[in-house]
């Protein structure tokens, strides 16, 4: 059962994807146990919209730890926004909204509404790209043509479930465990730097969704991995000595 049809049956507990790829995932590896178990505890008690209600009392006690505020914002700081009487936690939307948030399903419309009564649009735009959620102005522009990317640079995009998407950066961050992974075991070569070149190679093709983005640019990173970014220089006995004298 996918995110959305498990939030319009009414009645029973939502269902929410988890990432399997986490245990292979530097930071995830860093923590203790206890703030493992509070982080799984954050994204299964945290609202459909990604926003945890301050409560570390019922943390404490669910987690069976004894947290502070200040300890909690020591290890999640950089990845939640803090928001006075709450928590937001953006990576929360990108993985359980892959495809973003400019549908009409009724799942979709709760969250934004709930973004909107927050004041979070901006920091959703700010943190997940401009894509990824578009408020349409209401009222504007009836009877109208617009073109396809005014805006932006004409044709400078890739199409994700038939959304222009002129950054895709932040779809790929959303693999970013697996993407790390991947790196780690293929010579640890930076993947976001081969995001733009793959990008200008795949300039308006069309994808089914995330999953399509992110297994077209693996496939990118591993057919590059022994061009010259990607493997030492592979030196003779003789080609060394011969750098290493002096001429």
């Amino acid at each position: 059962m996918s995110l959305l049809s498990s939030y319009v049956n009414h009645g029973q507990m939502p269902r929410r994807f988890t990432d399997t790829e986490k245990w292979r995932d530097e930071w995830w590896g860093s923590l203790t146990n206890d703030y493992r178990m509070i982080w799984l505890y954050l994204v299964d008690s945290c609202s459909i919209a990604g926003i945890w209600k301050k409560d570390f009392r019922g943390l404490n006690f669910n987690c069976n730890t004894n947290v502070t505020e200040q300890d909690f914002l020591r290890v999640f700081g950089e990845r939640l926004i803090d928001k006075g009487n709450f928590f937001f936690i953006p990576k929360f939307l990108r993985y359980q909204c892959p495809k973003g948030l400019n549908s009409n399903k009724p799942a979709i419309v709760s969250i934004v509404k709930e973004l909107e009564n927050n004041n979070l649009i901006t920091i959703v735009n700010q943190s997940l790209g401009n894509d990824f959620l578009i408020i349409k102005d209401k009222g504007k522009g009836k009877g109208k043509s617009k073109d396809k990317g005014e805006g932006t640079e004409k044709g400078k995009y890739i199409v994700i479930d038939d959304l222009e998407i002129t950054d895709p950066l932040p779809t790929l961050e959303f693999f970013e465990a697996q993407l790390n992974g991947t790196m780690k075991e293929n010579g640890n070569k930076d993947w976001k730097s081969l995001v733009p070149k793959w990008f200008a190679e795949h300039l308006g093709e069309r994808f089914n969704d995330g999953h399509h983005v992110k297994n077209s640019f693996k496939k990118f990173y591993l057919d590059h991995r022994n061009s010259n970014g990607f493997k030492k220089e592979s030196l003779t006995a003789e080609q060394i000595l011969a750098k290493a004298t002096p001429k």
